[in-house]
Parts: C-alpha cells; structure tokens; sequence
C-alpha cells in the first residue's frame, strides 16, 4: 500500500471510538508502564510552544467535569523533595498578558470566603517558621512603588475609611488657645505611651472622633504615632479612653 495513502484522511467519529476502546485498560500496549525521565523530556520539548486548538481545549474541559482532584482535602501530599523540585521548576515562569487577562475576567465579581481565625493562627506561625517577610529588612520600595501603595489605599480604598469624616470642618471652637490648654492639662505629655513633648507639638485627639465635640472631656494629647493608632479599630479606642478619662 502506497506510503500516506491515509495521511489526510480524517477518521470518523465511530472509527475514533472503537479506537478509543480497544485500547483502553490492559488492552493498550502501554498499560501499566511508564515514561522514563528521559522520554518525558523529550515529550516535552516536542510539543514546547505548541498551542492548543479551541477544540482540543473544549474537550479537555469536558472531560474534566465532575471529575475529583486526587489530592482534594488531603494534606502533605508532596514529600520536601518534590516540593523543591516543584519550586525549582517554576522559577521565572511568567504569565502572558492573555493569560493574566483571562483570569482577571474569570475572577471579577466572585468573593472569596472570610479567613476564620483558625486561618489566621496558621498563616502567622507558618510566616514566622518559613521567616516571611525578612526579605524585605534593609530594603527600600522605589518612589514609584510607594505613589502606587498610597494610590490604592487612599481615599475610598483605604481600610480605615469613614465616609469622608475627615474631610468635615471643624468648630470655631478649635483654636490653638485649646489645644495648647489641653497640652498644658496633660503636662505636654503623650496620654497612651507616655512619652513627653518635645520640638514637635503633640497632637490633640477628639475621644468620639466628633470635631465638633470641642469639650476638654472629649479630648485628649497623643503623640503623632500613638495617634496614627487611633485611626484604625475607632470604637475600641472610644472605649479605652473613655475608661481612662473615667477613672
């Protein structure tokens, strides 16, 4: 039979089949062995840059459905070995611009579930086990990357946002005759930490976060640092200055 006689003849879904059949389980020639390492690399570099076409793709996927990972719900699944291997393989992969955008798409609108505390207990201990974060010490974040941090945390971003609080005038009653006076009540001394006045005029802090509230009760000399503090978790900060001032 003349050489590539059936080279563009494509099959037909039936024949695909019967195929498919005959050579699954122990009739396949390959049942039961494996690829050496050296197989595998070459399988590798053989389809490397090789795209997919939309129909394998489809099918790819359908054939997915339903189907359980193996390692679902088990843990320590991988041995150091494989995991460093694993780690050694993935260094410098980069996604492509598609691909970044196509799971940007797929995850717009989808919320992720709350981190319970039992969450949080484990991401600290792994973080200070594995030193997390000790990469950074001695660093510096170029000016470009600190402009971007305050961009996406500024405004409505921010954590500690309240609705544009801040933003609100205060009193003809706020005049540096009071705050000087409520410094001067204090002993020009810091009320959280305890540290004393020096170059640098402590700030004066409303208790009920009012700034309209101008009363000597409802305010209170902080330094600049332990009134940084009190932006965030504000009715905590109500209620242990209101104990303070109670005592």
């Amino acid at each position: 039979m003349p050489k590539g006689i059936y080279k563009h003849k494509p099959l037909s879904e039936e024949t695909k089949m019967k195929l498919s059949k005959v050579n699954k389980g122990e009739n396949n020639s390959f049942y039961g062995k494996q690829h050496t390492l050296e197989s595998k690399l070459k399988i590798g570099k053989v389809h490397k840059g090789k795209p997919l076409s939309e129909e394998t793709k489809r099918k790819i996927r359908e054939s997915s459905k339903g189907n359980i990972p193996w390692n679902k719900g088990l843990k320590n699944v991988y041995s150091d070995e494989i995991k460093s291997k694993m780690s050694k393989a993935h260094k410098g992969f980069k996604f492509s611009e598609e691909s970044k955008q196509k799971m940007s798409k797929a995850s717009k609108g989808k919320t992720k579930p709350p981190i319970t505390e039992e969450q949080k207990e484990i991401l600290s201990k792994i973080a200070k086990e594995k030193g997390f974060g000790k990469w950074m010490l001695g660093r510096k974040l170029s000016k470009e990357i600190r402009e971007k941090i305050s961009k996406s945390l500024s405004g409505k971003n921010g954590p500690s946002w309240q609705g544009g609080k801040s933003f609100e005038p205060y009193t003809t009653d706020w005049t540096q005759t009071l705050k000087r006076s409520i410094r001067e009540r204090d002993h020009y001394v810091c009320q959280l930490c305890g540290e004393l006045q020096g170059d640098r005029a402590f700030s004066v802090h409303h208790i009920d976060y009012n700034k309209k509230n101008c009363s000597p009760d409802n305010l209170i000399t902080l330094c600049v640092k332990c009134h940084s503090k009190t932006n965030h978790n504000r009715d905590y900060w109500i209620k242990y200055f209101k104990m303070m001032n109670s005592r």
